[in-house]
């Protein structure tokens, strides 16, 4: 897969499309994958590059501990290591974290946002997400497989998602860990400029969708857009509307006539 270096560190990603770029940051539990099922429904007008972060999949180069704003600054380096003035900015749960901080770091190189799944502090997240702080991988994940998808969901989602949450070490999980339980950015949600659209599924049992109304009243002019009878995973069981609402926020964003 391709990589681009930014200082020591070597970051790789995926990419589809031509057109308006797009980067796209993964969830805690996931890596570059979780999205390469949706960026070939992106519009064709886009070019999507999901890319690995500190601690996932072939990003390589990165130690020691770090927090969200960190991450949030990888981002802006990754989009500068591209040799891009700025792009547009999607990030789901975690990763929507990570796109917060760096739409609040370096405005002037995030076109537009949109984040999904997503909370400005970790404790707006559920009371069963909170105990689950002090819970092993193992258990982590167990319990993210079965709130990314509602009941109705195809099966064979559940086969993919079991498959992409994996292939972190104890340690690798841990520093994630601690980077998201120290998350707060609620203060600085109002001194984001860029055009913002929230996306939250409104059975989400990790984030409440009540999370997602409140980051959409912090970030000045931004839209809230709640998906019925969805959960945690709308870059999976809602891939087809997701995609939609994404590309066509992007495009508008950018002034491209569809």
């Amino acid at each position: 897969m391709p990589e681009v270096a930014s200082g020591p560190f070597t970051i790789a990603y995926v990419e589809s499309g031509t057109g308006e770029p797009l980067v796209m940051c993964h969830g805690n539990e996931a890596d570059h994958r979780q999205y390469d099922g949706l960026r070939p429904l992106l519009a064709p007008d886009i070019h999507a590059l999901s890319y690995d972060q500190r601690d996932s999949g072939d990003t390589t180069g990165f130690t020691g501990d770090y927090t969200m704003a960190d991450l949030g600054q990888d981002c802006i380096a990754f989009i500068e290591a591209l040799g891009l003035d700025s792009a547009h900015v999607v990030g789901t749960s975690f990763g929507g974290m990570i796109a917060m901080h760096a739409a609040i770091a370096r405005p002037e190189r995030v076109r537009s946002l949109v984040l999904i799944s997503t909370s400005p502090a970790m404790a707006l997240f559920s009371r069963e997400m909170l105990g689950l702080a002090e819970r092993t991988p193992e258990e982590r994940r167990a319990f993210m497989a079965e709130a990314i998808l509602s009941p109705a969901a195809d099966p064979q989602l559940r086969t993919e998602i079991a498959e992409l949450l994996t292939g972190r070490s104890p340690e690798q999980s841990t520093r994630r860990l601690a980077a998201m339980t120290t998350h707060d950015c609620r203060d600085l949600l109002p001194t984001i400029t860029a055009p913002t659209l929230v996306l939250h599924g409104s059975d989400d049992p990790v984030i409440p969708a009540a999370t997602g109304a409140r980051i959409a009243e912090l970030i000045p002019g931004a839209t809230l857009q709640v998906l019925d009878g969805l959960r945690h995973g709308l870059t999976f069981e809602n891939r087809a509307d997701t995609a939609q609402l994404i590309g066509d926020f992007v495009l508008r964003s950018s002034g491209v006539q569809q």
